[in-house]
């Protein structure tokens, strides 16, 4: 089974160059992928996956 590299919503921000809140916002309209282990509730950070920010990347 393939394991899915996966980052923070910081380093995804300091990656792409954005703030905290546009992250939260690529997630919300699907321009990044993210999970979040146990159940969804606050509390439990996302954790985007790495090919979704590779592809912000490449825009």
């Amino acid at each position: 089974m393939k394991s899915i590299k996966t980052m923070s919503v910081k380093e995804t921000g300091e990656l792409l160059s954005v703030s905290t809140r546009t992250v939260y916002n690529m997630i919300e309209d699907g321009r990044l992928t993210s999970y979040r282990k146990g159940n969804s509730n606050r509390g439990n950070p996302h954790n985007i996956t790495l090919d979704s920010v590779i592809d912000n990347i490449k825009r």
